[in-house]
């Protein structure tokens, strides 16, 4: 009873692992899955950075030579000096909101890649965890597997010498208890005991 209850809890531990085995196998793929869709979206995000950037930088560039030209040339012609003043003004201040566009887009890219680099880092640990426990509960499935199989040989090994104990005991019973005689045993035994005493009787007379 002692060997059936062991046998019957580890197999009920051994379901609780296998249960455990596949949920994180699942959590596993799920997380692989969701890193894999986050990689891409980084990818994508730092391509539409560097093409914005590279766009800006170019057109903030552009602007900056103009100005400079224009202001080249109207240094050398005092007769435009109000009209070059105000387009000059307007350039700068169209190179002050690109300069700042290229700011934000900048720091916008800073964000991303320290909130990827985060959620990568914890995914990379979520993971190692799981991995750890996967590789664990394997090693114990197959640790129980083995306790269960030597628990099912002891019991049939002990099935196995109950039952010869118990036919030796029927053997050993059915030598040493006497039979109940029937009354034709009797009867026999009866008159042999008779003949026997009669014989005797009859040496003595004589």
């Amino acid at each position: 009873a002692e060997l059936h209850t062991k046998e019957e809890q580890a197999e009920s531990r051994a379901e609780d692992i296998k249960e455990e085995i596949a949920r994180l196998q699942a959590e596993l793929s799920k997380l692989t899955k969701s890193q894999a869709v986050l990689d891409r979206l980084r990818a994508k995000e730092k391509e539409v950075f560097e093409a914005s950037k590279a766009k800006l930088e170019k057109g903030i560039t552009g602007i900056q030579t103009a100005i400079k030209t224009l202001k080249d040339f109207y240094s050398k012609d005092d007769s435009g000096s109000a009209a070059s003043s105000s387009i000059i003004s307007l350039l700068e201040d169209i190179e002050s909101k690109m300069n700042a566009n290229l700011s934000d887009l900048v720091s916008d890219e800073e964000t991303a890649v320290a909130e990827y680099n985060k959620i990568t880092k914890e995914n990379s640990v979520d993971k190692a965890t799981k991995d750890q426990d996967l590789n664990y509960d394997e090693k114990m499935t197959k640790q129980l597997g083995k306790s269960i199989a030597e628990l099912m040989s002891d019991e049939a090994m002990t099935e196995e010498e109950l039952d010869a104990v118990l036919k030796y005991r029927a053997k050993i019973k059915q030598e040493c208890i006497a039979k109940p005689e029937t009354f034709e045993e009797r009867k026999k035994r009866r008159e042999a005991e008779l003949a026997g005493l009669k014989q005797a009787l009859e040496i003595l007379d004589s």
